[in-house]
Order: C-alpha cells, then sequence, then structure tokens
C-alpha cells in the first residue's frame, strides 16, 4: 500500500464508505479500537446526492477524521464528482479527511490531492486487506509503499512514464523557456511520479558520492548515498538507483532504475545506502542488435523516487 499524501499519525472514529462493496470485513460496523478510539461503519452513499448524504451521514464529533474509500474507479471520472462530494464533506464538518482509494490502474487526483489531508492508496488488497488498511489508518502499522507506475495529472496526459526518451528541446523548470517541451495549461511531468509514496516519518538523502570518476568494462563503481530519518518516528524507505546514458549512439531513456535498497532507520539515524555499478547496468540493445554497453558518460540518479533525486556521474572508458 502506498501513501500518496500523509498529515502524519491522528485519531480515526467515523469512516465513510461510498460504495455497499466495501469489504473491509474487520471494521464493518461499530468497533471499539482502544479506550480512546471509536470506529463506525456507515453505508455507502449514492453520486447522485452527495452533498445531502454527506450531511445526513456525517454526524461524529468534530475532532474527529473521516475516510472517504473510493472502490473500482477508472481516471476518467473520478475527479468529476469526488471533487463535488469533498467539497461538501469540508463544509458540512470541518473534519479532516482521509482518502482511501481500491483501484487497479492510475487515476488522476489534482484536486482530490488539493482538498484531502491524507490519500492512501490499497489497490486490490484482498481479504485481508481491511485489516492492513485498518493498521495504517490507526498509525499501528508504518507504510513504506512505492507506486509502480506514475500518476497523471490529467488523461490528456496519458501515456506518461519516468523512463521516457529525451526531446530535442528538454524542459527546465528552473530555467523555463517557451521553445522547449512543455505543457501551456498544466505542469510538466506526473502528480505522483514511479517509486512515489510517503509514510509516518520523513527521509532526508546526501549528495551522491562515487568511488570512482570512471571505470571499464572490466572493473565497476560503486555510487552512495546518506540517508537519514529526520521524523519523530521508526520507519522504512526504498532507495531507489536509476541511470542515464548521456553519449549513446542512440536515444535512451532519462532514466532506468537499475537498483533499489530498502532501509529501516530509527528517528535521527543515519545509513550509508551503496549500489555497485558494473558494465552489465549499463548494456542495451544498439542498432546493430548487439547487447552492448558504449564508452562514455553516465549520469547517476539516487533518491526516494524517480523525481526527487541526487545526482552524480562517472564515465566508462
Amino acid at each position: 500500500m502506498d501513501v500518496l499524501k500523509s498529515i502524519g499519525l491522528v485519531s480515526l472514529t467515523t469512516l465513510l464508505s461510498l460504495v455497499v462493496l466495501f469489504l473491509l470485513t474487520k471494521l464493518m460496523g461499530a468497533k471499539q479500537v482502544s479506550q480512546m478510539t471509536m470506529f463506525d461503519y456507515v453505508e455507502g452513499i449514492t453520486i447522485g446526492s452527495v452533498a445531502a448524504e454527506l450531511a445526513t451521514n456525517l454526524d461524529a464529533p468534530l475532532n474527529s477524521l473521516t475516510a472517504l474509500v473510493l472502490y473500482g474507479l477508472a481516471a476518467v471520472g473520478i475527479s468529476s464528482w469526488t471533487s463535488h462530494s469533498l467539497t461538501a464533506r469540508r463544509v458540512l464538518t470541518g473534519k479532516p479527511l482521509v482518502l482511501v482509494l481500491m483501484n487497479g490502474r492510475p487515476l488522476a487526483l489534482v484536486k482530490e490531492d488539493q482538498q484531502a489531508d491524507a490519500i492512501l492508496e490499497t489497490w486490490f488488497a484482498g481479504t485481508e486487506g481491511g485489516n492492513a488498511i485498518a493498521d495504517i489508518l490507526f498509525g499501528d502499522y508504518n507504510p513504506s509503499g512505492k507506486l509502480p507506475m506514475s500518476f497523471p495529472r490529467s488523461v490528456g496526459q496519458i501515456p506518461v512514464y519516468y523512463s521516457h526518451l529525451n526531446t530535442g528541446r528538454p524542459y527546465n523548470a528552473d530555467k523555463p523557456n517557451k521553445y522547449t517541451s512543455r505543457y501551456f495549461d498544466e505542469a510538466n511531468g506526473p502528480l505522483y511520479p514511479f517509486g512515489y509514496g510517503l509514510s509516518y516519518t520523513t527521509f532526508k538523502v546526501s549528495e551522491v558520492k562515487m568511488s570512482a570518476p570512471s571505470m571499464t568494462s572490466t572493473g565497476k563503481v560503486t555510487a552512495s548515498v546518506e540517508v537519514t530519518n529526520t521524523g519523530k518516528r521508526a520507519g522504512e524507505t526504498v532507495i531507489q538507483m536509476y541511470l542515464q546514458d548521456v553519449t549513446a549512439s542512440m536515444s535512451r531513456p532519462v532514466k532506468q532504475l537499475r537498483g533499489f535498497d530498502k532501509v529501516n532507520l530509527q528517528p535521527g539515524e543515519t545509513k550509508t545506502v551503496s549500489f555497485p555499478i558494473d558494465v552489465n547496468a549499463l548494456k542495451f540493445w544498439n542498432q546493430q542488435m548487439k547487447y552492448a554497453a558504449e564508452p562514455g558518460k553516465f549520469n547517476v540518479f539516487i533518491g526516494v523516487d524517480s523525481a526527487r533525486v541526487n545526482q552524480g556521474e562517472f564515465e566508462l572508458r
């Protein structure tokens, strides 16, 4: 499961389901979770009369938190009505909101991201999904999942993926120029990139350190970073390494995932994460249909997802 937006640990007292098919079996009906927390299940509501039914069903105390569960929705239709339901919910209750997604494909969630306090992506979690979701929402488990695909900002942006080829006029967010490949009506890049995922703590990744500035076809280099848990709770994260062949004889992706490592850190703890790189990580099928690596410059990107990365470089001689 992937946390797409986080507000930290909170006391959850009410869960609102938007569909009758909601399958959190552990949480059906009123349930005493702890001495301080009571969980209430509210029957699903219909899309056509969201505001009226929200006003009727959401009668929990003002210091509670509400979770809206969206089941099996496609990217095309979600924002057309959930934005109205979220706005109505905020106006009527003023309570914090956690959006729980149950879906099998990427969704366009720009408006939902702006209005929800937290978003939990559960995919299709199976018969024990209710237990897993409850553990995360109540803070019994600190999630560390990462997205296996990019989430677009709109359906017009599809296809969107991290390993795309470069363009003749690549866009630079730090130095925008009208003669570059970019959108005029929204930001470049996905809303949630490949490898994205939050937790109840935060992590800081240092600059990339290379063991050597170059390597031969029979040697290797090692890229390392220092990872620090900057939050107040123990947690895990997946550190990811991407490579880019800058001077290849044919167009190569701007990034390709070539390594990842999951680290568990206590609050304030720092660990070194290292990725050895040999010639096999640099090979591709060239124009002669040979699987080989070509001499030249390579960029190394290491971070917590495919977008939030620090960069190093080395040369294959």
